[in-house]
């Protein structure tokens, strides 16, 4: 067996699977009603090797209107919507209590605020759903997740403050379960603003917070940000590796030449009891 080509063929492939044959199904809810598709995949360095099959986030964006009927009908079918894919890629019913939550989800949201994803977190705890919700801010979320039943002081924790104060964006995401709204909340943390732009200076000035408060090292952020230091360099035979190189003379001058790497956003998870959790999700592209 080739060991450098992971096996498609589990039982979590086999749905992501029968999710993208009915998205492109013309009778389907799922066709219309969904933008766009992310596969995440975790990697672990210090424990032993995660299983390859990633949880899946699909875009199925609701916008709460003002009008309650308006809203009454546009919830009835994002619900719809969702619980079809949801139980494509979960296998089975989705409990009608976690279905009961992500209404109550929507129905308290914050006219104008947004659900933008919901994830199967088909690769950690099945019957899990992720929602990530945009267009709240800092004050309004606190008081979403009071609403949600979330009684811990988030409102006192000021790391929270200061991390909102240094991100021009803060999208909130929930994991939904059958009992309820799990306390672990993520806040995730955009800037408009690329590291390897001239004007980084917000993303060096978050991670600069971090330090000052113990949730992230020197190192780590001296190595995040000097990874971005690759992006938009032109082809160099010692600093690629020798397969990207490869490919690219083999592609010729259609072939890319050039690597852009950058902080998509950073992830501060606040779970009751321990420690903030910090997590720099990098992307890539070649060219």
């Amino acid at each position: 067996m080739d060991v450098t080509r992971p096996p498609f063929d589990g039982p979590g492939w086999t749905r992501i699977r029968e999710f993208a044959r009915w998205w492109s199904h013309g009778s389907s809810l799922l066709t219309h009603a969904i933008e766009e598709v992310w596969l995440e995949f975790d990697v672990c360095l210090t424990t032993h090797a995660p299983g390859n099959t990633p949880n899946l986030f699909f875009r199925h964006e609701y916008q709460s209107p003002h009008e309650l009927a308006l809203r009454k009908r546009l919830s009835g079918e994002y619900i719809r919507a969702a619980t079809e894919g949801l139980e494509i890629l979960e296998g089975g019913r989705i409990p009608s209590a976690t279905l009961s939550t992500l209404a109550e989800c929507m129905d308290i949201l914050p006219a104008g605020a947004r659900i933008l994803f919901l994830g199967a977190m088909i690769a950690r705890v099945p019957g899990t759903v992720r929602m990530v919700a945009s267009g709240l801010g800092l004050p309004d979320a606190l008081h979403y997740l009071r609403r949600l039943g979330i009684r811990e002081s988030l409102a006192s924790n000021g790391l929270i403050a200061g991390i909102s104060q240094l991100s021009d964006h803060l999208w909130l995401a929930v994991d939904l379960k059958e009992a309820g709204v799990s306390p672990r909340i993520g806040f995730d943390c955009y800037v408009n603003n690329t590291v390897h732009s001239k004007n980084n200076r917000k993303w060096a000035g978050l991670l600069d917070f971090f330090v000052d408060h113990g949730v992230c090292t020197d190192r780590k952020r001296n190595a995040l940000l000097g990874a971005a230091d690759m992006s938009n360099r032109e082809f160099d035979e010692q600093a690629w590796p020798e397969s990207l190189r490869r490919v690219s003379k083999v592609l010729g001058p259609a072939g890319f030449d050039r690597l852009a790497l950058y902080i998509h956003h950073i992830k501060v998870i606040d779970k009751p009891g321990v420690p903030l959790e910090v997590k720099a999700y990098l992307c890539a592209s070649y060219r």
